[in-house]
Formats: structure tokens, C-alpha cells, sequence
């Protein structure tokens, strides 16, 4: 597994520092056969943890030891273990998401099969009408994929954002935590919901704010510092000057993001009307096509109620299906996560437990990747089934 591939090279990288005491990022990106792109990502956060230290000598970064003490370790631990505890909620909860899936996929077949009784003889007038709406509902699964994969690279830059904020400037700890707050509530949606595109735009009006916030107060600052003379005055300006517009870019690279999200969520509004427009094509072809029929009126009625009630649960397991696999994601990112902190004791004494259930947590995200895909291809060759009829 991807993850459990992660934990070994990062692993392997935590031991190598510890071995030279002090190496530089392309002579470690070069012994573990890795990128410096890769090695330079990891070493970030491994300082960020208080694992090592980067140490510039002129232009190189180097890697350099640093002995964690038994109350960093223990802090560490306690980390992992309150991470560990919020990963089981939300595994759980996806794991029950998925055993409901089972009930509703059985309907699903038995409406399937009392359907093909009568569906046969009258598919072919509405097949095209039928196709065409097959197609609309796999190009919106794709863009409901996209719209994932979009929501949580946002997500990412907001948590970005605080750590430049906490970072770089140290008397704005009230802008990190609000920021940091928020992005933890958007970490916790569970699918593609009406509400998300506000609490994007109520985030963004968040940031706009506390960044003007921010420039005033650099600009107050930055007044202070001229009246001082001398090279310590330029150094100051030119260091202000130089926050103020990394502040600007990323707040205008959150707003480029949200722009992307509004636009998806757009073409999803557009993809849902055309196809609740093709369904009811299809629906009053069927009825028309049952008309012409000298059956008994309860055959002729009983298609198009059951191939609506086999459209509304496919439309109801795929909504299912899409909250487990943002889910999936965002548990995938928190294991890495999990893994790299692992990583951060594994060379001192009593670290079993952490690692044992990080690995727990593995096979539990292994089990909901098996389910959710199982279903998915169940879900379509069922489908497929109706539409070569």
C-alpha cells in the first residue's frame, strides 16, 4: 500500500540523519534513491515535529540530529493516540455507510429483475433516451470526483495558510487559530453538500478580513521601523515588504481555488437538471410506448414505476457512495499523516503500541477501499445490464 510505502522511506530518512548527524538534502536525496523535491517535503515536516533540524550553510540546507527528550516523545505519542482516536470515529462511520449499502444494493437487484419481466419488449423506442442518460450520470460521477478532488486541495491551502500565519508571524496567533478552526470544520464534510459553497465563501470572507488585519498592523509596524536609522531599518522594510506580498499571493491563490470550486458546483447543478430532464424523457416515452400496448393496465403502469423507483435508489447509493469515497480520501491523508509522526519515535525505546495501531488503522482504510470498490462495480454492472437490454 501506498501509505504503509510512505512510512518506510520516511523511516528510512529519520535513520539516516540520525546515522551522519548531519547531511545535506541532495546527498540524502541521492542514498535513499529518492527525489530532492520529495526528501525536502518530508524534512519540512520533520522539523516541524521537532525531529531534526534544517541548518543552512550559505545557499545548502543540511539535515542535521536532534535528540528527542522523553517529554517530546511522550508529547508526540499523545498526539497520535488523540489522531488515532478521531481516524476510528470517522473509519467507523464510513464502515457503517458501507453496510448499508448492502441492504440497498439487494433492493436494487430485486427491482432489477421484476423489472427485466416487462422491460424488454418496450426498451427498444426509449434505448437512445436511455443511453443518453447513462452517459449524462457517468460524466457526473466524474465531475462529482473532480469536485472532491478540488474541495480538498482547498481544504489543503487553508491549513497552509495557518501554518505560514503561526509561522512567519508570531503576534497574529488569533488569525491561526480562527483560521485553523475553520479549516477543521470543513475537514469534517462528509459528501457534496448545498452548504459547502458557503462556508468556502464564509472562509474566504474570513481571510480577506484578517489579512487587511494583518497589513495594517505590518504597515504600523513598518512605520516604527523607518524611524530607525541605518541598514536595520532597510533590512526591516525590506523583510515587512516581502511577508506583506506572500500574504497577497496566497490569499490570491485561495481565491482562484474557491473560484474553481464555484464553477464545478455549477456544472454539477447543470449536470443534475439535465439528467432529471432525461430521466423524465425517458419515463414518458415508456408510458407512451406502454399506451400502444393492448396489455392489462397494471402491466402497463408497472415499468415506469419501477424503473423510476431502480433511478431514485441508483441516484440514492451513488450520493452513498460518493460521501465514503471523500471520506476515504481524507482518512488516507490523515494516515500519512499518522505514518510520518510514527516515524518520530520509531528510533526510541517503547514505540510498539503507536506503530501497532497505526498499522491497525491501515487495515481498516484497506477494508473500506475493498467495500467501496466492490459496490461501485456492482452498481455498474447492474446498470450495464439494463441498458444492453
Amino acid at each position: 500500500m501506498q501509505e504503509k510505502t510512505i512510512q518506510t522511506e520516511v523511516d528510512r530518512l529519520v535513520t539516516l540523519v540520525h546515522e551522519e548527524g548531519r547531511i545535506s538534502i541532495k546527498k540524502a536525496a541521492r542514498r535513499l534513491n529518492m527525489p530532492v523535491s520529495t526528501i525536502t517535503e518530508w524534512a519540512s515536516f520533520l522539523e516541524e515535529e521537532g525531529i531534526i533540524n534544517i541548518e543552512y550553510k550559505f545557499t545548502t540546507p543540511f539535515l542535521v540530529k536532534r535528540k528527542l527528550s522523553q517529554e517530546q516523545i511522550e508529547e508526540i505519542k499523545k498526539d497520535v493516540k488523540e489522531e488515532k482516536n478521531i481516524f476510528d470515529r470517522k473509519s467507523e462511520s464510513t464502515l457503517n455507510y458501507l453496510n448499508k449499502l448492502e441492504t440497498e444494493v439487494d433492493n436494487l437487484k430485486d427491482i432489477f429483475n421484476d423489472l427485466g419481466k416487462h422491460f424488454k419488449r418496450r426498451f427498444s423506442d426509449v434505448k437512445k433516451q436511455f443511453n443518453k442518460l447513462k452517459k449524462a450520470q457517468d460524466e457526473k460521477e466524474k465531475l462529482d470526483k473532480h469536485i472532491i478532488d478540488s474541495k480538498q486541495r482547498f481544504i489543503k491551502i487553508i491549513s497552509d495558510i495557518n501554518k505560514q500565519l503561526f509561522k512567519e508571524q508570531t503576534d497574529c496567533r488569533t488569525i491561526y487559530d480562527l483560521l485553523y478552526n475553520q479549516s477543521k470544520m470543513g475537514s469534517q464534510i462528509l459528501g457534496i453538500q448545498e452548504d459547502e459553497l458557503k462556508l468556502i465563501e464564509k472562509t474566504d470572507m474570513m481571510l480577506n478580513k484578517k489579512l487587511k488585519e494583518l497589513k495594517r498592523k505590518l504597515d504600523r509596524k513598518k512605520s516604527a521601523e523607518l524611524k530607525s536609522k541605518g541598514k536595520m531599518a532597510k533590512k526591516s522594510e525590506s523583510n515587512l515588504h516581502a511577508l506583506e506580498k506572500k500574504y497577497m499571493k496566497l490569499k490570491e491563490f485561495l481565491n482562484n481555488e474557491r473560484a474553481i470550486i464555484e464553477k464545478l458546483l455549477k456544472e454539477n447543478q447543470d449536470q443534475d437538471r439535465q439528467i432529471e430532464i432525461l430521466k423524465k424523457d425517458v419515463l414518458s416515452k415508456m408510458m407512451i410506448s406502454d399506451s400502444k400496448i393492448n396489455k392489462t393496465i397494471t402491466e402497463i403502469n408497472e415499468v415506469p414505476k419501477k424503473l423510476k423507483l431502480f433511478m431514485s435508489k441508483k441516484d440514492k447509493i451513488f450520493k452513498i457512495l460518493n460521501g465514503v469515497s471523500y471520506n476515504e480520501r481524507m482518512l488516507k491523508e490523515k494516515l500519512v499523516d499518522l505514518m510520518k509522526r510514527g516515524s518520530a519515535i520509531n528510533l526510541s525505546e517503547n514505540y510498539e503500541d503507536i506503530i501497532s495501531e497505526i498499522n491497525e488503522l491501515e487495515k481498516n482504510l484497506e477494508e473500506i477501499s475493498s467495500k467501496r470498490g466492490f459496490f461501485e462495480r456492482e452498481i455498474k454492472k447492474i446498470f450495464g445490464l439494463l441498458k444492453s437490454k
